[in-house]
């Protein structure tokens, strides 16, 4: 009989110990949850029901979830900024070469320096383009060989998430009209008085 209710105790000692520690445990891992969810690159239910969550409403998924869309949104602004600003500056870079030399089908960039042929390689690239020329010879026959290609439309407005020290200047008619090389003036039939309603 003693040796029953030993084994009874401590069985229950035992038990009440585990309990304890996984009490414990599952504490200290709430913050690991959360870390987990968030950084996961890719939030699936084998991800979720590994961290003990096996549904949408348990309070330990939303925080989390909630701050990695937020994450995810921040980057996204970032990148669009950073490729808005690429094209601003490779746009205004391609207005001062024709400025300087004129249009390129009359000069076929053989003034043009690395950096000059760089940024309008840059202007005139499409996504599936790959690997840009390394030496200017090479950057003047590829620009020669893409003059043919359309220039990419400038936005008529500045990038929806500028940082404070972008240049957000509005892209003016002369600037469009440079681009296309034209006379601004071209652009429209007639005149418009500043009063009159178009």
């Amino acid at each position: 009989m003693t040796a029953t209710v030993l084994d009874r105790i401590l069985a229950e000692r035992a038990r009440s110990d585990g309990a304890k520690r996984a009490a414990e445990k599952r504490k200290r891992e709430g913050e690991d949850i959360t870390k987990n969810i968030r950084d996961s690159s890719r939030l699936t239910t084998g991800v979720l029901a590994a961290q003990g969550i096996h549904s949408l409403t348990d309070s330990r998924f939303g925080a989390p979830y909630m701050e990695r869309q937020e994450v995810k949104a921040q980057k996204r602004l970032k990148s669009a900024a950073v490729k808005s600003m690429k094209r601003r500056r490779h746009f205004s870079a391609v207005i001062s070469m024709r400025a300087k030399y004129g249009h390129e089908s009359m000069h076929k960039f053989s003034a043009c320096t690395a950096d000059e042929c760089a940024s309008y390689l840059q202007y005139k690239k499409v996504d599936k383009d790959k690997g840009m020329p390394k030496s200017l010879d090479e950057k003047r026959i590829r620009c020669n060989n893409w003059i043919g290609r359309p220039s990419p439309i400038p936005s008529p407005t500045s990038s929806p998430c500028p940082s404070d020290n972008e240049d957000t200047r509005d892209i003016s008619a002369d600037a469009v009209a440079g681009l296309l090389g034209l006379a601004s003036n071209a652009l429209f039939e007639q005149d418009y008085d500043e009063e009159e309603d178009i």
